[in-house]
């Protein structure tokens, strides 16, 4: 059975790169890679930043160091990590972790923990958010792991979702 799951995601994954899969509407958009390093040593370093520059269809690319900040993407990109062991987004203790508020967002290879613990924090936060692909990350000491709201057909699968605050 596991081996069956990491097939389909490596399937899934050769999918999304080949050039005739399109599932946002961009044909003939040129997409971009943009590098975020926390050392300074890339375009980036900042996600946020990255995001806000990014157009749709882009990827930002994550190297390892821990960036403390709470992002929201509502833009259709593809957001990777270096290692989810060493490439963490750390909410501070403020409000949600990762926001998605756009359709069409891939999430992958991230700690993503420390959002708000006052009941209204969440590592990842999918809000009207179709389309979307999270996996291979691990979401850890928030109130909730994850939350999805008004959001349909997103494939959520490889997450280790633990040592939240609230177990419910």
């Amino acid at each position: 059975m596991k081996r069956t799951i990491i097939i389909l995601g490596v399937i899934l994954i050769l999918l999304m790169s080949s050039p005739s899969f399109n599932c946002n509407g961009t044909e003939g958009v040129t997409s971009s890679i943009i590098y975020v390093d926390a050392d300074g040593t890339s375009d980036y370093t900042r996600i946020q930043d990255a995001i806000d520059y990014s157009s749709e269809g882009d990827t930002i690319y994550v190297f390892n160091g821990t960036y403390k900040e709470n992002i929201i993407v509502d833009k259709s990109i593809t957001l990777t990590g270096e290692d989810k062991n060493s490439t963490i987004i750390d909410g501070s203790g403020h409000r949600n972790v990762i926001d998605i508020v756009s359709n069409t967002v891939t999430i992958n290879g991230f700690t993503i923990q420390n959002s708000s613990l006052d009941g209204v924090g969440f590592g990842i936060h999918l809000y009207r958010a179709d389309h979307c692909i999270i996996y291979d990350n691990y979401v850890e000491n928030n109130f909730e792991g994850m939350q999805i709201g008004y959001s349909n057909d997103n494939m959520i699968f490889q997450n280790n979702i633990s040592y939240n605050h609230n177990k419910a």
